[in-house]
């Protein structure tokens, strides 16, 4: 598409957003991908990355707004369990509308799970 979007499998979503690293704090544009039928959220390091930096299964995840957490006011964490311990990623985008799409996204895809 002219604007850069990609079309997307109803359930599925593929974007880009702003992710907290987990050793400077430093937020750095990765690439996320949801994969609601087989119950996947993917995210990339490298725009065209073959091999995604985490894998995560839906039945492990969560996801909340966190404006004051994060400092921006479109932020989201992610939280979700992996090896019996619980870690989160923290992300945002500059448009309010598309967090919020991200958000139910997650959210329907964690329904559709349950």
């Amino acid at each position: 598409m002219a604007d850069g979007e990609t079309i997307s499998l109803p359930g599925n979503r593929e974007g880009f957003l702003w992710k907290r690293g987990r050793d400077n704090s430093q937020f750095l544009r990765r690439k996320f991908v949801l994969l609601a039928r087989e119950g996947l959220l993917k995210y990339f390091t490298k725009e065209q990355g073959k091999s995604p930096k985490a894998v995560i299964s839906i039945k492990d995840l969560n996801a909340t707004f966190q404006t004051e957490k994060i400092g921006h006011p479109h932020g989201l964490q992610i939280t979700y369990r992996r090896d019996g311990h619980t870690r989160n990623l923290f992300v945002y985008h500059e448009s309010g509308k598309e967090i919020v799409d991200w958000f139910n996204a997650l959210r329907a895809a964690r329904l559709q799970y349950l």
